[in-house]
Order: structure tokens, then C-alpha cells, then sequence
């Protein structure tokens, strides 16, 4: 069986993200943790979740608390990207600036979903389907809703988020390795000029 095409309204449910009418302060005592799009690493997209706001929020029936193999899509701003959530430790709660998909993971896999949402073939769909010239373009839940996303064989699919997740694993290895390199070098100029101004003193 060839690779197929499916509107993600198809594959996935969509909840849009936690709305509040107030401010939202930090509390030590919150029962929720709130993500918002400053709280993503844009390079790895990864986040660190003691990181967030903690706060009590009031819940509603539509609210949807992160679950396991969601992916959230950010749908304010000028760079739209997804992210695969992967067994949230705590309650987590994703602003109103994201949608939260659900994946019928008969049809797709969450990681995969993630992966084509952040292609280029998506990009160019919601460039060319989004608002344009407001403050903040947005990304429509109709939009989002008739996005076609090309579905081949489940075992194509894992393939693909494989090495999605090696290839993002990868690079977070080179960016350690460039920072320890630098914080070397760093050292080991300071131990010349150290050196040096000890052998002017003697």
C-alpha cells in the first residue's frame, strides 16, 4: 500500500490552547504548569518544564491537559512550528497561542505528525493560507483542520521519526561539543596569558 492523503481534521482531534481573560502570575502552590512559546528551545524544540509557570487554573470542559503523544502546533507569530509531547510529568497546560492535536495513531504516528508539521511542504500551506500584514499572523483552526498530510505505510512512518529524533539528538551533541570546545580554548588562552605574565615577572 502507497502513501495516501488525509485533511488532519481526518487523523486528528484539535483543542485549542489554555485561554485565560487575566494575567497569569508564577505560584509555588499551582497545580498546572503553563507553556508558552518563550519557554521553547527554537533549535531543538524542547523545553524544560520546572521552567514554566506554575499556576491554578480554572478548567474547563475544552481545556485539554497535555497528555502523552499529543503534539501541539503554535499558531501565533511569524514561525509556526510542532512539537511531540512525550510523557508529561507533571500537569502541563499549553497557551492559547498553540492548538493541541490528538492523533489517531491508527492512521499516524504522533512523532511522524510532529515531523510533517515542521516541513517545508506544511510551511509553504500556512504561509500561503494564514493572515498576513496583522500584528501577530495567525494560523486558523480551518486551516489547520484542511492541511493534507501524506500518510505512507506505518513502518515508513516510524522510519521517519526515527531519524528525525537521531538527526535533533545529533545536534544537540555538535552544540555540547561547540560549547565545551569554546569554554577550552577559553582556558587554555587564559593559561598562556597567565604563563606568559609570570615568565615578565621572574
Amino acid at each position: 500500500m502507497g502513501s495516501t492523503k488525509k485533511k488532519l481534521k481526518a487523523i486528528s482531534s484539535i483543542n485549542s490552547g489554555y485561554m485565560s481573560r487575566m494575567g497569569i502570575s508564577n505560584d509555588p502552590d499551582g497545580t498546572h504548569y503553563l507553556l508558552q512559546s518563550r519557554n521553547i528551545d527554537n533549535a531543538s524544540l524542547s523545553f524544560d518544564v520546572h521552567s514554566l509557570k506554575r499556576f491554578k487554573p480554572n478548567l474547563s470542559k475544552s481545556d485539554k491537559v497535555l497528555e502523552n503523544d499529543d503534539v501541539i502546533f503554535l499558531a501565533k507569530g511569524s514561525t509556526n512550528y510542532a512539537v511531540h509531547i512525550k510523557k508529561p510529568e507533571e500537569e502541563l497546560l499549553a497557551s492559547g497561542s498553540f492548538f493541541v492535536l490528538t492523533p489517531d495513531k491508527e492512521e499516524i504516528l504522533p512523532a511522524y505528525l510532529a515531523w510533517y508539521l515542521n516541513q517545508e511542504v506544511a510551511r509553504r500551506y500556512f504561509f500561503r493560507m494564514g493572515t498576513h500584514g496583522a500584528h501577530m499572523p495567525v494560523i486558523s483552526r480551518k486551516t489547520l483542520e484542511n492541511l493534507e498530510v501524506r500518510l505512507p505505510e506505518m513502518r515508513i512512518q516510524q522510519l521517519i521519526a526515527d531519524l528525525s529524533e537521531l538527526s535533533e539528538h545529533e545536534q544537540q551533541l555538535l552544540n555540547e561539543i561547540k560549547k565545551l570546545r569554546k569554554e577550552l580554548i577559553k582556558e587554555l588562552t587564559m593559561q598562556l596569558v597567565e604563563k606568559d605574565e609570570g615568565q615578565n615577572n621572574e
